[in-house]
């Protein structure tokens, strides 16, 4: 048996118009998610994983993206880097 036989679908969110996620931390209910081209992180509240909902949407500095994330002890620590796509 392959470990993806043993994946189940729960639930679908297109994370408030932005579904360019490459990283998700879930902490206390809620998943933080950097984007790939959408320059900032956005919550999304997994309670409910069968009905996840985006909450915020937090906006990078000009010309960063945060898709090195971590949370750790009710703190959100976004390393913003260089936005290499951006005209």
């Amino acid at each position: 048996m392959s470990s993806a036989q043993r994946i189940r679908f729960l639930g679908h969110t297109d994370q408030g118009g932005r579904p360019d996620g490459v990283q998700a931390i879930v902490a206390r209910g809620h998943a933080y998610v950097g984007p790939m081209f959408s320059d900032g992180i956005t919550v999304v509240d997994v309670a409910d994983p069968r009905t996840p909902q985006p909450v915020q949407f937090t906006a990078c500095p000009p010309n960063t993206r945060a898709s090195p994330i971590q949370v750790h002890d009710g703190l959100l620590l976004a390393v913003n880097a260089a936005n290499v796509w951006a005209p």
